[in-house]
């Protein structure tokens, strides 16, 4: 299988948490992995990076993270914000 959408790194965390359950330093991790949960179905891994994020709320993240909310169905993200 030939992965060419996702970086190295993101694979070998994606791999990692599958077998481990856990991602490390998420909170910087979490705007890569988000699109890579939603992807291959992760739920798991999905509602994880979303309460990352939201943690990450602030002025100068909005525009991003309201992208993602929007480009990743992360409803729970999309609502953090009122």
């Amino acid at each position: 299988m030939n992965l060419t959408d996702i970086s190295p790194n993101t694979v070998q965390d994606m791999l990692i948490y599958i077998y481990t359950n856990t991602v490390e330093d998420l909170d910087k991790k979490a705007r890569d992995l988000l699109p890579v949960a939603e992807k291959y179905d992760l739920l798991d891994l999905k509602t994880k990076c979303i309460a990352a994020l939201i943690k990450q709320i602030k002025l100068e993240t909005a525009v991003d993270l309201a992208l993602l909310a929007g480009l990743y169905n992360a409803e729970n993200l999309r609502q953090a914000w009122y």
